[in-house]
């Protein structure tokens, strides 16, 4: 990180709501000392609908691209990349087996992103340079306060479509506050309703939905799992769900529709 002779470039993404209706991404150059060239932005980008983590490895994948014509023009030997993304610092290395392995994770499981993580992987081999991909914690200097800044500029600029972001349809979720967390599949059966999906690959889909609670009578919790048929899928529809037995890559395996539960439905 204080290497006086690399060519560091500080990288940020942005997406409000995320998943957002807007996102951007910001790429900052600081050459070495020895070059006398300023610090500036070189590149950054909008979109109409994306994701933080999207616009991240985005900003990454820009700061590639203008590292390798930089090294080609100055010549430099040492380039780092600086992010403020755990999702990227601490993927890029398990990037390559999922690339083995079909884009899944070894739980068998399809990631996210998987057209980013394969030019991610493709252009870092193409920088002539001893290249490094960094953490550091943001907007604690003024340069990753600057852009951090630029990538929320960035998206409220001239939108973009993000082809590799395929989001379903989405509705409001009764259950406030919280995130959204892998369910514990163990085999059982679930009261549920579905308030997002999303295509993941072929034949696969993440759903996301609130687990209903018979004991306290209402929705308490958001989870996720996997499906591999949308036949019997509508939002806002209430389910009987019955689970995989795989806490790592939970899967519904059988999708039944009920009514409301709040009118007595309970599991058999």
């Amino acid at each position: 990180m204080t290497s006086p002779h690399a060519l560091k470039l500080y990288v940020d993404g942005s997406a409000f709501r995320n998943p957002g209706h807007e996102g951007g991404f910001s790429v900052f150059a600081e050459y070495p000392d020895s070059f006398g060239l300023s610090t500036l932005e070189v590149a950054n980008g909008s979109y109409e609908e994306t994701t933080n983590n999207r616009m991240e490895l985005r900003a990454c994948i820009e700061a590639f691209k203008f590292a390798r014509k930089e090294v080609e023009r100055l010549k430099i030997r040492h380039v780092i990349v600086v992010t403020d993304s755990h999702y990227v610092y601490s993927n890029q290395y398990r990037a390559i087996y999922w690339k083995r392995d079909n884009w899944e994770n070894r739980d068998g499981r399809p990631v996210d992103n998987p057209d980013l993580w394969k030019e991610f992987l493709s252009l870092k081999q193409k920088v002539r340079a001893n290249l490094e991909v960094n953490w550091q914690k943001g907007k604690t200097t003024q340069i990753l306060n600057a852009v951090d800044k630029g990538a929320k500029q960035a998206a409220k600029g001239i939108k973009t479509t993000d082809f590799g972001f395929r989001r379903g349809k989405i509705s409001r979720t009764k259950v406030r506050g919280g995130g959204i967390l892998m369910f514990p599949a163990n085999g059982q059966k679930e009261i549920i309703r579905v308030f997002k999906y999303e295509n993941k690959a072929i034949n696969e889909w993440k759903v996301c939905f609130e687990l209903y609670s018979e004991e306290k009578g209402g929705f308490i919790s958001k989870h996720f799992a996997y499906i591999r048929s949308l036949e019997s899928l509508h939002r806002h529809g209430y389910y009987k769900a019955s689970f995989n037995d795989n806490s790592q890559y939970p899967l519904i395996e059988i999708l039944e529709v009920v009514t409301s539960p709040e009118k007595g439905i309970h599991l058999s």
